[in-house]
């Protein structure tokens, strides 16, 4: 791997390190359980005042000349597809965790470039957990290395889900799966 690109990978993580930091500082301001959600008129999902301000405090901190943005919030910009980097990001990931006041949302942000996912981060605030990581640098849990499970089957395999989503009817077909 060059020294460019292994720059490159860190100097993108680095700014999404700093933008998941902005969007915390950002997400203080609101208390998941006690925050009054709408429907978005595309397709009736939750959306609140927290999902529009992280939005707007991840694309000034992210964005750049040259590279193009896909967000949940915003309506979707073909003229993104004109550029080689993407930005991809959920700015309040689990929205409907977050009006209950269930500690299982997270802010997340992905890099894609050339249609490939290259770098990423999630961050969750009510649990302090920060997940960094690209292919050419690995994945780190809270600063520390981590690594994702040699597995290839679910037999065996602790499965993380969302206690919300496992309770929906789809969640019922997915533990009847498990079990």
């Amino acid at each position: 791997m060059s020294r460019s690109k292994m720059s490159s990978d860190t100097q993108t993580l680095e700014r999404i390190e700093r933008a998941l930091d902005e969007a915390v500082g950002v997400l203080s301001q609101f208390v998941s359980g006690k925050v009054k959600a709408h429907r978005k008129p595309s397709d009736g999902s939750p959306v609140t005042e927290a999902d529009r301000i992280v939005n707007r405090v991840l694309k000034e901190s992210l964005l750049r000349d040259q590279e193009g943005w896909l967000s949940e919030e915003d309506p979707d910009d073909l003229e993104r597809l004109k550029n080689h980097r993407v930005w991809v990001v959920d700015p309040l990931d689990g929205t409907r965790e977050f009006v209950a006041g269930v500690p299982e949302w997270s802010v997340s942000v992905a890099m894609v470039e050339g249609g490939r996912a290259i770098a990423g981060g999630v961050r969750n605030p009510a649990t302090g957990e920060i997940f960094l990581g690209s292919k050419e640098t690995g994945i780190t849990y809270n600063g520390r290395q981590a690594h994702a499970s040699k597995k290839d089957r679910l037999e065996g395999a602790v499965v993380l889900a969302t206690a919300m989503k496992l309770n929906m009817e789809s969640g019922d077909a997915f533990r009847r799966h498990l079990l």
